[in-house]
This record gives structure tokens, sequence and C-alpha cells, in this order.
């Protein structure tokens, strides 16, 4: 799980080396890692970006194109976005805390306005919730 190949220099959220485009028209964040593979999915907050991109990633799941996956997203559950994302994943964490990004310097962003939910899409569930649950809650999507 979470296979991540890196390029040289800079920060990691920019050295994803992406092999294969889950979403074309959602830019930088609308990268995956390797394909067909294990990913690690952050895609791009504004709409109607994220909207398109988890839409991409709950196609590409269930064609196989994607055999395993974590998506974090803000925990908009009332969104169509966020419940067609949890109708298809296997489990899903809500970390306890907000999630504090860094900036291209290292360096803490601000506290987020929301909280966030990791998606899990594949086959090891259970192992997904032994890694996660000391970040918060594991449910499962079924």
């Amino acid at each position: 799980l979470l296979q991540v190949q890196l390029t040289e220099g800079g920060n990691p959220s920019e050295r994803l080396v992406g092999l294969g485009a889950v979403c074309p028209n959602c830019g930088k964040a609308g990268i995956v890692v390797s394909k067909p593979s294990s990913v690690y999915l952050n895609p791009p907050y504004a709409q109607p970006l994220v909207s398109h991109f988890c839409k991409a990633v709950t196609e590409k799941f269930a064609s196989g194109e994607i055999t395993e996956a974590c998506v974090l997203v803000n925990n908009a559950t009332e969104t169509a976005w966020f419940q067609g994302m949890f109708h298809i994943a296997r489990m899903v964490c809500f970390p306890k805390s907000r999630i504090r990004f860094i900036d291209k310097n290292g360096k803490p962003s601000g506290a987020p306005l929301q909280g966030q939910a990791i998606l899990y899409f594949g086959r090891n569930g259970q192992r997904f919730k032994h890694e996660f649950a000391s970040f918060g809650k594991v449910v499962s999507c079924d």
C-alpha cells in the first residue's frame, strides 16, 4: 500500500511522479503515482475539480485501472462527490483532528477550516484499519 515514487529535490508534495492522469483537467493534483497500482491521492479542493476528480477515481477503481488507493478529502459528507466515493470505498478514516499541511518551505500552514476524511479503495481494508486506527475512527463503507 502507498508505494509512492518520488523524484529528487524539492518539497515531497511537488515531487510525485505521475505516470497516468486520473483527471486530465484537474491540474497537478490530478496525477496518480503509478498505474495500475497502489496510489495516494490528494485531489484539488475547488469545485468543480474535486467533483470531476472523485468521479474519475471511482470510475478507475471500478474498472480495475486503480487497484488500491487512499484518497484524502474534506469530510464533506453531504456532497454528491463524497457520497459517490463513500459508496464504492471499502473503509474511511475520520481523523481525530484536522490535518495541517506544510507549505513549500516545510512550515505548517494555518489551521484547516474543515476536517478531513481518508477513503480507502482496495482489498486490504483490515490492514488500512489497523494502520489508520491511531489517527481516528475507521469505519467500513459496506
